[in-house]
């Protein structure tokens, strides 16, 4: 992602790596996302 200063921003899925990725929807305009595992140092 590019911000309006033409900056890369870094976002969450920038660093990490997950193997697996659960989207559970709770409503319609509602999910839960669980990613795992996370890299070293993130839990």
């Amino acid at each position: 992602m590019i911000d309006s200063e033409g900056k890369r921003m870094v976002g969450a899925f920038d660093l990490l790596k997950p193997t697996r990725v659960e989207v559970e929807k709770l409503a319609p305009r509602l999910a839960q996302v669980t990613v795992e595992p996370l890299e070293r140092g993130f839990g």
